[in-house]
């Protein structure tokens, strides 16, 4: 899932902004355990037996697991709205790209 979401933050997040909201992200990533916990203590904990804690620690987490995979959608269906591709120049562009300059690559050592 964190590879999911940074791949995303970096489909929706320019360059120019990701120095202002990469932090914002990286804050709010700490929220969810905090929900978990609240959860876990409030309804999980609470259950008569363990089997039904069980029962409702499953149905939390498919319900977390759609909401990520719903969201994730509509935010690509928002961005792919919002950023029309044109295929004519994208041809260009990626020779062009090629012709401006070539990176020497670095072993691990060297970066």
């Amino acid at each position: 899932i964190g590879i999911l979401f940074w791949k995303l933050a970096n489909d929706v997040v320019s360059v120019v902004q990701a120095k202002r909201f990469y932090p914002l992200f990286a804050y709010m990533s700490s929220f969810a355990p905090v929900v978990a916990g609240i959860y876990v203590v409030k309804f999980a904990s609470k259950a008569p037996d363990f089997q039904t804690s069980l029962r409702r620690l499953t149905i939390a987490i498919a319900f977390s697991a759609f909401m990520v995979c719903f969201l994730h959608n509509a935010i690509n269906e928002f961005v792919a709205k919002r950023q029309p591709v044109d295929v004519r120049n994208n041809e260009k562009s990626k020779l062009d790209e090629k012709k401006k300059s070539k990176k020497p690559k670095m072993s691990m050592m060297e970066s």
